[in-house]
């Protein structure tokens, strides 16, 4: 196995730990954290094979600072007001959305462009597509769950398990695209 192969396959499987499974609805059973960490040592393997791959290795240290946050973040809400948590959990909700957003970009960018120097059109035309996709998507689902928190609460607990399915289809999409260029790198 040569270390492309292996650095994406340890991004599929950092990306996996994206996917919030919770138990008594605050207990994630996949922290972020130990996912992005494996993503963070990938991308310093593969940071000489694509810009946006260097771009992501630089980008990290606040994404793994975020990740850190949401893993004891639930254990410092007691020693928080109950206001002052609520506001803190919103900012850092919105925070990890962005940089999750912005990660992801960086990633599939960095799939498209090492498919580009390896002449993959394909490869490089899937990732393009997913990166934009999960981006847009993720922000117009969050406009919207956010825009009906505030008029009816009521849609929003209605949209609330379809929304986390989209976004676990969303993840999933994205793990298989590193999946795809595992795959390609054990060809090559």
């Amino acid at each position: 196995m040569n270390h492309e192969q292996q650095a994406f396959k340890r991004i599929m499987w950092g990306l996996i730990f994206l996917i919030d499974i919770r138990l008594w609805g605050f207990l994630d059973i996949l922290p972020d954290i130990f996912g992005m960490l494996l993503v963070w040592k990938s991308l310093s393997e593969l940071q000489q094979t694509a810009p946006s791959f260097y771009r992501a290795k630089r980008f990290m240290p606040v994404v793994l600072i975020l990740t850190g946050y949401e893993l004891i973040g639930p254990f410092v809400a007691g020693a928080m007001g109950q206001q002052l948590w609520l506001w803190s959990a919103i900012i850092q909700s919105i925070a990890i959305l962005a940089t999750n957003i912005y990660l992801i970009w960086l990633l599939s960018s960095g799939v498209r462009e090492w498919a580009n120097s390896r002449s993959l059109s394909k490869l490089a035309d899937t990732a393009k597509r997913r990166g934009l996709f999960y981006g847009v998507v993720n922000l117009f689902g969050t406009v919207i769950m956010l825009a009906f928190s505030i008029v009816s609460p009521s849609i929003y607990k209605l949209l609330g398990q379809p929304m986390s399915f989209l976004y676990v289809v969303l993840t999933v999409m994205v793990i298989a695209l590193f999946k795809q260029a595992a795959a390609i790198a054990a060809e090559k």
